[in-house]
């Protein structure tokens, strides 16, 4: 029988071998040993100056190929995620107007 071990952070159930070693960065195989932040959901591991001073950011990037742009995440810092999951400010619906959908035909709409 293999022995399991629950992950302190996520909670997730895996076998004791599945784990990574500290030398492949530790921790769970689910969330990497690295809670999520509360503002923008990306895991602590993305996040500068969480523990010590210096200007504190998120440094998650996204990278679209086809289009060749980047999305850069403008979270103001790790925050840390108290309660549930689903109660956390990035899982929270967005309750903004919807933007008008352009038409293939539609003259395109100046930047403001």
């Amino acid at each position: 029988m293999t022995q399991q071990r629950r992950c302190r952070i996520c909670g997730a159930v895996w076998p004791y071998p599945s784990h990574y070693w500290i030398t492949d960065g530790g921790g769970c195989r689910t969330c990497d040993g690295s809670p999520l932040c509360d503002s923008c959901g990306h895991p602590r591991s993305h996040h500068v100056a969480v523990f010590r001073k210096g200007k504190r950011q998120c440094n998650f990037r996204a990278f679209d190929v086809p289009s060749l742009s980047r999305l850069e995440c403008d979270c103001p810092g790790y925050s840390v995620l108290d309660g549930r999951l689903g109660d956390a400010e990035f899982a929270q619906p967005d309750t903004g107007p919807l933007p008008k959908l352009r038409l293939a035909g539609d003259p395109p709409v100046e930047a403001a």
